[in-house]
């Protein structure tokens, strides 16, 4: 052997288990020696040279003497059909038109504009994921904020992904005559054209044929989960360590032998069958075939490997995270919680077909302690009434927790919750605020509002011109103005102020020119709490119209290919020093007034901070949902400057009395929080509100 005379192995090792069993062909015959008594009487030599695609030919047999004298040698000849005399290969044939039929397969704006879908396959496909940092940075008793800064910071990070795929089209074999058909979906429909380039035949498909009781093509689900650590120092670094499962729930294969391809989706069979002219169809009952499986049992022990420790290993890394709405209690009292929860019903054909749903597990939660809970099962989709919770004690920033938990599978589990908050042994007339609402009563569908947190923004994903649509529509009058703004990497590039009881709406169209990774954000700034149900968007439109990086961005009708999704955010300002409600002040009688701020910094506070601090408050004068007055309290580094404002007032109006400021930390950092009224012989109430 060629091991034997030390030389290398060959290149073209062959592994076959034709036979049953593995059967490894790595060595060459390369030395036969014949012997009598002992003494070498003959040997043949064995001589190779190398073949197409590098597969190892038999060129030559020497026949020697005892000597190693040559005797004779015999030659081989070969035909090579897949190389010309110069050794270089033939290749393909020149190209042959082939008619695919127009049958417009298409994944849309998916595909970026940049063709239909090839006739030889395409699918659709669609992801879902997240990563989640946790780590810590260095402590700074002057600047505590640091520990939350991902600048400088360690900390471990784990990752989620979620990808499906559904066929669209595939070459395949559906009919049976060994030539690859074109099958397609169309609508909610399958179709094929028979391949007709046989012998003798012509290069084109046949007419459209509809496939009965065949839903999908393929359809793929593929979920990496992934865990490390990151360190964010001078120099970057991270580990990251990831397993991806890949599960081919509908796909094609011959079960039972026929030679037609069959159908399994999630772990059921649809066995193909063809009629003579060509009609083909689907059905779950072999016997509907030319070669029906009877009945009996597969012993799989051994054919697919034990997932098992790893499957628990990933649930150990993405454990099942509830979903969570949180009330921060306001004020002292006690409270009563309405409204019931439902699992929304899914009519889908992908939730009918769907095998794995568990149902949900709901709770209604009081700081640490659970008040009632209940598991909903995956098909009961009757409402449940909370129980337990019609008088509860509370303290100022207690917090109720209104929970959703998957039982373990994640799939259909959105529910239907709309809560509602009332405060018990309070005025049966509404109390209500600057803004015109109850602060004592909260209902979840009335009073929530979407945005995002303060400064997130949209990366841009490409070089070029962009597009942004927007259309803001103020519904009444409001307790402040507000300023429409949109940023490019923190520069203002449109601006609109709308004063407080302008109504009406705001509208955005504006090209701007980007690069790769700029960062655009769109927000409403305020400088005070308003209704913000007044306010109400259009889904903002974001576009490129341009790029050097793409050649199409339209489709045929002219639409966008390339959309990002664009939000917003408002100033808001959820935490106050208030421990009842802000009473009104009546006035006494008409005329002109001075209101003064009577601020004061903590000198303790301050002492503490590693920059001077620098901000902005905001003293305003209300009555309900208009604006009166306003003042801003500039504070420079670390000096605080008080100021007065003057307006007018009508006899027997009540007037809000309010600051206002964006720094999250002012309520701990002032040691007085007050005004100075003239004419006011007592106390004014006033109220300091912040970002959270």
């Amino acid at each position: 052997r060629d091991r034997d005379l030390g030389e290398g192995q060959r290149n073209d090792v062959t592994i076959s288990g034709r036979g049953g069993f593995k059967q490894v062909t790595a060595d060459l015959l390369r030395k036969v020696e014949v012997y009598f008594q002992d003494q070498l009487s003959r040997s043949y030599e064995f001589n190779y040279e190398e073949g197409a695609f590098h597969k190892l030919l038999l060129k030559s047999i020497d026949h020697l003497g005892a000597e190693g004298t040559n005797f004779y040698t015999h030659r081989f000849d070969y035909f090579d059909e897949a190389r010309h005399a110069d050794k270089t290969y033939k290749g393909y044939d020149n190209a042959i038109d082939f008619n695919t039929g127009n049958d417009n397969v298409s994944g849309g704006s998916e595909f970026l504009g940049q063709g239909d879908v090839s006739a030889l396959g395409g699918s659709l496909s669609s992801s879902v994921g997240g990563h989640l940092y946790l780590g810590i940075g260095p402590f700074s008793i002057k600047k505590p904020e640091m520990l939350l800064e991902k600048k400088k910071s360690a900390g471990v990070k784990v990752g989620y992904r979620n990808s499906k795929s559904k066929g669209l089209i595939a070459l395949i074999d559906i009919n049976g005559d060994g030539l690859q058909d074109k099958v397609y979906k169309d609508g909610g429909s399958i179709y094929y054209r028979a391949n007709q380039a046989g012998p003798n035949g012509i290069t084109e498909f046949g007419e459209k044929r509809h496939i009965a009781n065949l839903s999908a093509i393929s359809e793929t689900k593929t979920d990496m989960f992934s865990a490390g650590v990151e360190v964010y120092f001078t120099v970057d670094a991270a580990y990251n360590h990831s397993h991806s499962f890949v599960k081919s729930k509908t796909y094609f294969t011959d079960v039972n032998g026929d030679g037609l391809p069959d159908l399994v989706k999630n772990g059921q069979v649809l066995f193909n069958h063809c009629n003579d002219v060509g009609e083909c169809s689907f059905s779950a009952n072999s016997a509907d075939t030319p070669s029906p499986i009877g009945s009996g049992a597969v012993d799989a022990t051994e054919l697919v490997a034990d997932f098992e420790q790893l499957y628990q290993e990933q649930i150990d890394k993405a454990p099942l995270t509830d979903t969570i709405r949180r009330w921060t209690v306001p004020y002292d009292g006690q409270i009563q919680i309405t409204g019931d929860v439902a699992l929304i019903e899914d009519n889908s054909l992908e939730r009918q077909e769907y095998q794995t749903a568990d149902g949900v597990r709901v709770a209604l939660q009081h700081n640490d302690t659970e008040l009632w809970t209940v598991e909903i099962a995956a098909t009961d989709y009757t409402a449940k009434i909370p129980e337990n919770v019609a008088a509860i004690e509370v303290k100022k920033d207690d917090v109720i927790y209104f929970r959703v938990q998957s039982i373990f599978d994640g799939a259909f589990d959105q529910v239907a919750w709309s809560p509602d908050i009332q405060y018990l042994d309070v005025p049966e007339q509404p109390i209500l605020d600057a803004n015109n609402l109850d602060v004592y009563h909260y209902n979840a569908a009335q009073d929530f509002t979407l945005g995002t947190a303060n400064g997130m923004d949209v990366n841009m994903p490409l070089d070029g011109t962009v597009h942004i649509v927007a259309e803001l529509e103020k519904l009444q009058t409001t307790s402040d103005d507000i300023r429409f703004v949109l940023l490019n990497n923190d520069a203002p590039v449109y601006t609109q102020e709308v004063t407080w009881d302008q109504i009406g709406a705001i509208s955005l169209s504006q090209d701007i020119e980007v690069v790769k990774g700029d960062k655009l954000i769109l927000q409403v700034n305020i400088d005070s709490p308003i209704d913000l149900s007044a306010l109400q968007w259009q889904p903002p439109q974001l576009f490129y119209t341009a790029s050097p990086d793409i050649p199409q961005l339209t489709d045929e009708q002219g639409n966008p290919l390339i959309k990002v999704d664009f939000f917003y955010s408002y100033d808001v300002y959820p935490e106050s020093n208030l421990d009842i409600p802000l009473q009104v002040w009546e006035v006494p009688q008409t005329g002109s007034y001075t209101l003064s701020s009577l601020l004061a910094l903590s000198p303790e506070s301050i002492a503490n901070l590693e920059q001077p601090l620098t901000t902005t408050v905001f003293m305003t004068v209300k009555r309900t949902n208009q604006l009166v007055a306003k003042y801003p309290i500039e504070i420079v580094n670390g000096q605080l400057f008080n100021g007065s404002v003057v307006f007018e007032a009508t006899q027997g109006e009540s007037l809000f009395f309010e600051f206002s400021t964006l720094d999250s930390n002012m309520i701990d950092q002032l040691s007085q929080i007050d005004v100075s009224l003239t004419g006011a012989a007592t106390s004014i109430p006033t109220a300091l509100y912040s970002a959270a």
